[in-house]
């Protein structure tokens, strides 16, 4: 319980003011001593006055002197025991995922240790600036704090998100690389049926990558010339599409629709609940000989098209255009 002191203290400049001086302990155990004006003689002309003032200061210093006693990394292990449970629809198993790389990698390491009350926006703000990452990373990172701090204030077990004020943007320091039409002609010609199948449904409607290994054939109505997006395969498995948007029907080109039906012709797996992208893969720990997804059996799709557009003279990396009307739908 702190009672401090109040004394006179003359200014070089301006009449004298009456400070509150106390001293409180870390939690090294090291005493600090610190002050703080209340006001001037002027206002308060005698120290009766200023001590009747400072009772609003001690008040305030008693409430705060123990300090929060909870550490980023009970929090996160709080937020994890509750948020990212196994089986919780809130969050998709990609987000779960990528929420836990992110702790686990970045803000366990450097702020693990500290607690709460130990983290402030102006340290937060150029170590972040300071990674050897890409912006948008760096904004996921500042994103999950955020969401830490308000996991925090929901359980009662903070009062503030000091992320509020940290400054991170997002934006890209160059454009992309898109691929043109005639770079995208040359990059089919030298793929197998079912990569340039692949290639030609990720320009044409600008699906996603796990939108794309989702896919079955029933999915595909090749009569109204539609193509329906209702689930999406990330890192093995299958959960729904990222937003609303992508659910809704894409329109399906008869070209599209002719190539879907070459590779339907070569492919084992032909029946309406059976992957459109899928290879026969027997395993060690599986003696059942099922289909399996393309997604989980082969080498995602920018990995196939990577080392194929190479031959085709288009520089690595570069990122195949979403069509008119996938990106009207997706604007929506």
């Amino acid at each position: 319980m702190q009672q401090g002191s109040v004394i006179l203290t003359g200014r070089k400049f301006g009449p004298d003011v009456w400070q509150f001086r106390w001293s409180e302990k870390d939690r090294s155990g090291r005493r600090i001593y610190r002050k703080r004006v209340i006001g001037t003689v002027q206002q308060y002309p005698d120290a009766q006055a200023a001590r009747e003032v400072a009772t609003s200061v001690v008040g305030q210093i008693n409430a705060g002197s123990s300090g929060c006693k909870t550490t980023v990394e009970q929090i996160c292990e709080h937020f994890e025991q509750r948020e990212l449970r196994s089986g919780d629809s809130f969050r998709s198993f990609a987000t779960v995922k990528t929420y836990r790389g992110y702790i686990r990698k970045w803000v366990k390491p450097r702020w693990g240790s500290r607690y709460l009350d130990e983290v402030k926006a102006v340290d937060v703000e150029p170590w972040l600036r300071r990674l050897p990452i890409a912006r948008s990373s760096r904004a996921k990172i500042r994103s999950i704090l955020s969401i830490l701090f308000n996991h925090a204030c929901r359980y009662e077990l903070f009062d503030r998100n000091p992320m509020r004020y940290v400054r991170q943007g997002a934006k890209r320091r160059s454009a992309p690389n898109v691929l043109t039409a005639a770079e995208i002609k040359a990059l089919v010609d030298h793929l197998p049926l079912r990569e340039r199948t692949l290639v030609l449904l990720a320009a044409a409607t600008g699906l996603m990558q796990s939108e794309l290994f989702g896919l079955k054939w029933r999915d595909v109505d090749f009569k109204r010339g539609e193509l329906s997006v209702i689930r999406s395969i990330v890192f093995g498995v299958v959960g729904r599409c990222k937003t609303e948007s992508s659910q809704k029907p894409v329109p399906l080109h008869p070209l599209l629709g002719e190539a879907l039906l070459d590779w339907r012709k070569t492919c084992k797996f032909t029946g309406a609940d059976d992957w459109i992208f899928a290879v026969e893969c027997t395993r060690a720990d599986d003696h059942t000989g099922a289909p399996r997804s393309f997604a989980t059996t082969s080498a995602p799709l920018p990995r196939l098209s990577i080392s194929r557009s190479a031959s085709a003279g288009i520089p690595s990396g570069t990122r195949i255009p979403r069509s008119l009307g996938a990106s009207e739908q997706s604007s929506k």
